[in-house]
């Protein structure tokens, strides 16, 4: 017996349309880029800390503000689905 899965669109193009139309599209256009050199930042924060053994405080604070800027953009997509 062989099951045959069929792809269906998650949303309708009138319902992308109304979701991509809202103020919220430019507020996760903006916060995804944003997060990611947040990411890159903290990255290579906690790599110098680790190698030189110098500024562990801004490694660690480096990791606070990359976990709000990650819970920001949740909440954010959240309400823009």
């Amino acid at each position: 017996m062989s099951h045959v899965l069929v792809s269906r669109p998650l949303y309708t193009p009138e319902q992308k349309q109304r979701r991509d139309a809202t103020a919220w599209t430019l507020v996760q256009g903006i916060l995804a880029p944003v997060q990611f050199l947040v990411f890159l930042v903290s990255l290579g924060l906690i790599g110098y800390a680790y190698t030189t053994e110098q500024l562990w405080d801004l490694a660690l604070a480096s990791v606070v503000v990359k976990t709000l800027v990650l819970y920001l953009i949740m909440i954010t997509g959240a309400i823009w689905e």
